[in-house]
């Protein structure tokens, strides 16, 4: 049975597929538009949120180092698009999340007009079909994105959603994803053969007046008191200690460092759990839980010492304030590296960490990743492991060299 995708592409026209090889006039575009609406599509068990969002920072670099001259313009969802209100790479944001197909349309037509000379779709994992879509019919000359044939999954799932866009990456390679995105823009200049295996730290951009609030929340800490960001939640539970576990590790590390505290910073999903804490430590737990924006919590972060916790956003926006992590993983060492938990993929990124991972699944049905729906394989991660990890990174000096360079 033929696709919609190859339906519409059939009745509307194909982009043109003139090549990399031949996309030359292409090399100083005037005009680029990045596209990111909807971060909430689930990639096998994860949710795209603000980590990812983190992990974008460095194709935003790149792209701007690569294209000095060109007008990017972003359309991102609107949830989001405060968090690149200050980010010197785009020119233009575009808050936009679908709601019905007329305001979708009305989005396409303005984009329409301004035919773009250069389009990338930095999205690795499962998209949603107006995403896609949206790139083809904006029609800009050259239109850059992952190929349907990078994960078995979006291959079976999104068949021809390649017919979209007039160059594909098909790379399965795996690799961090602060790495993913930045691959595609030397995709797109056709030298792959350049393309870095590392690039610079991740980045987050926030104002004055965030970094004004952050000294205020922490005004009641001693600076000479060892500040710990706990990542208590993410998005899966699979992927969060209980909260018992957590009462263990705070009592276990202050007994091994009397001049700890503990900063819990985060959404309104954890108030209730950062709460316990806060009553049960009064004096050791700030809670600072759905208090804060983004870019207010990264402001916190840089004026703390060490990240533990979960594989989350707050953990990529601890790496981009250059803390040291402790990164608690529900991805048994046996299990695939191009899982969408694998630390491999969303470990913490240019920094210092220890990356503590069960050995082995608890179930043989974990064997290929955690497939929990609350706390499972994670629970073989101690307490005690975790403050020993943290002792490693104090007795390599971790913590005192990453605070200096953010005081």
């Amino acid at each position: 049975m033929i696709s919609w995708p190859r339906s519409i592409t059939l009745l509307l026209g194909r982009p043109s597929q003139k090549g990399l090889a031949d996309s030359a006039d292409l090399r100083d575009p005037k005009t680029i538009l990045v596209v990111r609406f909807n971060d909430s599509i689930r990639e096998s068990s994860r949710s795209f949120g603000i980590g990812d969002l983190v992990l974008l920072s460095p194709f935003f670099r790149i792209l701007r180092e690569q294209y000095p001259k060109a007008l990017i313009s972003l359309v991102i969802d609107s949830q989001f698009a405060d968090f690149y209100e200050h980010c010197p790479y785009v020119d233009e944001i575009v808050p936009y999340t679908y709601s019905s197909f007329y305001s979708f349309l009305q989005k396409v037509l303005l984009f329409r007009k301004r035919k773009p000379d250069l389009l990338f779709f930095p999205k690795f994992g499962m998209t949603r079909w107006y995403e896609s879509v949206f790139c083809y019919l904006v029609r800009p000359r050259q239109s850059v994105a992952y190929s349907e044939h990078v994960q078995l999954l979006k291959e079976k799932q999104q068949r021809d959603y390649d017919l979209f866009f007039t160059d594909t990456l098909n790379d399965r390679a795996v690799i961090h994803e602060a790495l993913r995105s930045p691959k595609l823009v030397y995709y797109a200049l056709g030298e792959l053969d350049r393309f870095p295996h590392s690039v610079a730290p991740l980045e987050v951009w926030p104002g004055n007046e965030d970094a004004a609030k952050a000294e205020k929340l922490l005004s009641s800490i001693e600076d000479s008191k060892i500040r710990i960001v706990l990542g208590l939640s993410a998005r899966a539970k699979k992927r969060c200690w209980p909260i018992s576990f957590w009462k263990e590790f705070i009592s276990l590390s202050r007994e091994r460092f009397p001049d700890i505290r503990y900063v819990v910073t985060g959404g309104s999903e954890i108030k209730e759990d950062a709460k316990v804490l806060a009553i049960t430590f009064p004096d050791l737990v700030f809670d600072i839980a759905g208090a804060t924006s983004c870019c207010e919590s990264y402001e916190i972060m840089r004026r703390c010492d060490v990240y533990v916790g979960s594989d989350s956003g707050p953990m990529h926006m601890a790496a981009a304030a250059g803390l040291p992590c402790v990164m608690i993983s529900c991805h048994p060492l046996s299990a695939p590296k191009d899982h969408s938990n694998a630390p491999e993929r969303f470990g913490p990124y240019g920094v210092v960490s220890k990356i503590l991972q069960p050995k082995h699944p608890l179930l043989d049905s974990c064997a290929g990743g955690c497939t929990a729906t609350e706390p499972h394989c994670i629970t073989q991660i101690s307490p005690k492991m975790a403050v020993d990890a943290l002792a490693e990174l104090i007795a390599q000096g971790a913590l005192s060299t990453e605070r200096e360079k953010n005081q």
